[in-house]
């Protein structure tokens, strides 16, 4: 078993080879005809202008997204400062109302027993008047009665 295990490897291998011999040929067979052309800037002086010009403008960038990035963040602390500065007026203005109203509330009972007693009073006047009616048209039926 381990003997075809052994030749099945050499065999393998063997192939590996003989298919890496063959593309190590054709790449160095490929490589005759070709020719390569370069050329060396020897220049050894330095364009500071151009590479300051650079940093300058990648700076800039930075410092604009920067910029934009801290205004992003001012306008939203405002705008939440406002809207609590809203909701912490509302609140006031709630419990004003609300202790006014406390403050109120005897006067507001007190004005309104004035005004249930008013209205009991006017009902019984309202009564006294009605049975003064209903007594003179009964005295009146009365007296047509006798006199026919």
């Amino acid at each position: 078993d381990l003997e075809c295990k052994v030749d099945n490897l050499t065999e393998e291998m063997n192939f590996l080879r003989a298919l890496y011999d063959a593309e190590l040929s054709q790449t160095q067979g490929g490589t005759e005809d070709t020719s390569v052309i370069l050329s060396m800037d020897n220049n050894r002086d330095l364009d500071v202008d151009s590479i300051i010009g650079a940093i300058k403008d990648q700076y800039e960038q930075i410092a604009q997204r920067s910029r934009a990035e801290a205004e992003a963040l001012y306008d939203n602390k405002y705008k939440q400062l406002w809207w609590w500065n809203i909701i912490w007026r509302r609140q006031q203005w709630s419990i004003w109302f609300l202790s006014r109203r406390q403050q109120l509330q005897p006067f507001w009972r007190q004005r309104h027993s004035v005004g249930f007693k008013n209205i009991i009073i006017l009902s019984e006047e309202n009564i006294l008047a009605c049975s003064n009616v209903l007594a003179l048209v009964t005295t009146l039926r009365l007296q047509t009665a006798l006199y026919f």
